[in-house]
């Protein structure tokens, strides 16, 4: 499971498709956008090839599949950004400054 409360951009063919900054903006189109559901009409399928976490920020960078990028940002240096919950159980989660911090049940039985 991924969870953001900050920014992110999906980018696909070299180009910014949809942002969260984009939700409920129209752009010319007939009906406002629909920003996770882009996100998800775009990525469905795709595998994930890679995922890295910047050292220096705390912004996570997915790449899927056909050179699809999912970047999520920490943008507060107080704030939680970003929680990415793996299959084994582990949390890691970016905190405030984009400090990284690990948390697993099973390291507190």
């Amino acid at each position: 499971m991924l969870a953001t409360e900050m920014l992110w951009r999906l980018i696909q063919e070299g180009q910014i498709v949809v942002t969260s900054d984009d939700h409920g903006q129209q752009f010319g189109h007939s009906e406002p956008i629909h920003a996770v559901e882009k996100l998800r009409t775009r990525t469905m399928g795709r595998t994930v090839e890679e995922v890295k976490i910047s050292a220096l920020t705390g912004d996570l960078i997915i790449e899927l599949s056909e050179k699809t990028y999912l970047q999520l940002f920490q943008l507060s240096s107080g704030y939680e950004a970003w929680r990415l919950t793996t299959s084994s159980g582990v949390d890691i989660f970016c905190r405030g400054g984009g400090i990284i911090a690990l948390y697993s049940a099973l390291l507190t039985s």
